[in-house]
């Protein structure tokens, strides 16, 4: 007996959350539909809305590609300056290697001085 009551108020339950749902999506719809008239009333003409629309859009879009290209613009300059330390690190073990060459054909000649 009470299971049949708790699944009479479980469906109870149910059927009041899917009509809260419902009144609330109709609220809702109703609401953004007031909400766009309003607006349409605000401008004098459909064209005028549909341009600032439009140009609201192309505003988020401009901002977009501008944050976009300050990003990699600094991202362009993090690896200009990573490949200018690797440019420096290179000379540096060129350098190196040049001079241990050097020393290395001195010791030869002294040898080979020594050994005449």
């Amino acid at each position: 007996m009470l299971y049949y009551i708790y699944k009479k108020e479980c469906v109870q339950a149910n059927v009041s959350n899917f009509n809260m749902d419902i009144k609330f999506k109709h609220d809702l719809t109703q609401t953004s539909k007031e909400n766009m008239e309003n607006e349409l009333k605000t401008y004098y003409d459909i064209n005028e809305y549909i341009k600032m629309f439009l140009n609201k859009r192309n505003d988020n879009l401009q901002n977009i590609h501008d944050s976009l290209v300050e990003y990699y613009e600094k991202e362009k300059i993090k690896k200009i300056k990573e490949l200018e330390e690797i440019k420096k690190k290179v000379d540096i073990s060129i350098l190196i290697i040049q001079q241990k060459r050097e020393i290395i054909v001195r010791k030869k000649d002294v040898k080979d001085w020594l050994y005449l």
